[in-house]
């Protein structure tokens, strides 16, 4: 394929593959469809973990209705035959004191109700963060995907002008084959850079639930990120986790509270209606039952609940940690990334100039050919770096805004 330029004018190619730059470059921008605040408002309210956890809230919703029905009349129906034929007894149970257990279970079920809400929030969260990073990671690969097709056309105008040299007996054919093997290998730059980009829009694809074919450029509401000591405690006040097991723990406690009521006796007002061959009778009375449960089982089930709350206490501190853990370390890489951005700015630009430089001196016979393919090569990696740490600080700063629960916010502005 490459042979095949050599049937075709300097000029003319150039201009070719300039319009093919500029096709590439028009495509990427009409595919640019899918916004980042678009793409997490999508994932974050049709993704199956999310879904799950909001069947999750119904179920805790249904389990306060029924802890609430607690409260009622309990019906109990007996039949039994014997000699004197047919009995049947009917029971209506109303509770009258039994030690707090039905208000505990009611709580118990508010609690577990609040912390399945929460639930909610923080798979939301998860699948937030995970967006972020697939879209960070697409927006990368499209701008080092612009900066290699870049590069691939400096290569073919470089293996035109030596094909030309060569023709003109000024340099050797092995000039020639060296800048075809600088640019198959900026090609298959290219093509790596393709497939990385065609994975995170895939992935894209899969967290929202449609088909993406693009993404547009960030542009977030400026927020000031310089207070560590702040953003610990916007986080820890966010976390969706924090509070799923806050109300956890408040649940665990109030079964503490119904273990402990079991123990108790608890009073009834009980009606009671007997219809058999032989009489028919109705009574009325108070009723004091003690069902403590087969042998001590009523403690053990004091011991169970409070290992629980114990449990659930350790995992929000196990969470804590790893909130501060998580939100120093991309502080840290947020940090790091600012001041790498002038440094890696001012390496492309001067990779720039050395390669207009070898350029020149190259003509003059001052520089060799192998050091100005070098200056080319140097010059679009040194463009791709700079992509990466612009992306390593994008993708930092929105996981911070993500932990803190500003990101939404910032989007929308």
């Amino acid at each position: 394929m490459l042979m095949s330029l050599k049937c075709q004018k300097f000029s003319g190619f150039i201009c070719g593959v300039l319009l093919t730059v500029i096709m590439f470059t028009s495509a990427a921008s009409a595919a640019e469809t899918l916004s980042l605040k678009s793409a997490v408002e999508t994932a974050v309210t049709t993704h199956p973990q999310v879904l799950s956890r909001v069947a999750e809230v119904d179920t805790a919703d249904a389990a306060v209705d029924a802890a609430n029905w607690g409260r009622y009349p309990t019906p109990t129906l007996e039949t039994a035959t014997g000699e004197g034929g047919l009995t049947a007894v009917l029971r209506v149970d109303q509770p009258v004191w039994n030690g707090g257990r039905i208000g505990s279970e009611i709580d118990s079920a508010e609690f577990d109700k609040q912390a399945a809400l929460n639930g909610v929030n923080e798979a939301r969260l998860d699948i937030e963060l995970r967006v972020v990073e697939a879209y960070v990671d697409a927006l990368v690969n499209r701008n080092k995907l612009v900066r290699a097709n870049a590069g691939v056309v400096r290569h073919k105008e470089l293996y035109l002008m030596m094909e030309r040299r060569v023709k003109q007996e000024i340099n050797s054919r092995a000039d020639l084959i060296l800048a075809e093997s600088r640019l198959l290998q900026a090609q298959a730059d290219v093509s790596s850079l393709e497939q990385s980009y065609e994975t995170a829009l895939t992935s894209l694809s899969e967290l929202t639930g449609q088909s993406v074919d693009g993404v547009a450029t960030v542009l977030i509401e400026p927020k000031s990120l310089e207070s560590l000591d702040l953003l610990l405690d916007e986080a820890e006040e966010f976390s969706p986790a924090v509070k799923r097991l806050s109300m956890e723990i408040a649940s665990a406690q109030k079964q503490i509270d119904v273990a402990n009521s079991a123990i108790l006796p608890q009073v009834v007002a009980r009606f009671e209606h007997t219809n058999s061959a032989d009489v028919t009778d109705n009574r009325v009375m108070l009723v004091l039952q003690a069902q403590p449960g087969a042998g001590l089982s009523a403690l053990s089930n004091v011991r169970s609940a409070e290992s629980l709350k114990r449990v659930l206490e350790q995992s929000r501190d196990a969470t804590l940690r790893e909130i501060r853990q998580r939100l120093r370390a991309d502080y840290a890489l947020y940090r790091s990334s600012q001041v790498l951005l002038t440094t890696s700015r001012s390496a492309s630009e001067i990779t720039r100039q050395i390669f207009e430089s070898y350029m020149r001196q190259f003509v003059t016979g001052r520089k060799t050919w192998i050091d100005v393919l070098n200056a080319t090569r140097e010059m679009t990696q040194a463009s791709m770096s700079f992509e990466d740490v612009k992306g390593q600080s994008l993708l930092s700063k929105l996981k911070l805004l993500s932990i803190t629960g500003q990101l939404s916010q910032s989007l929308a502005q």
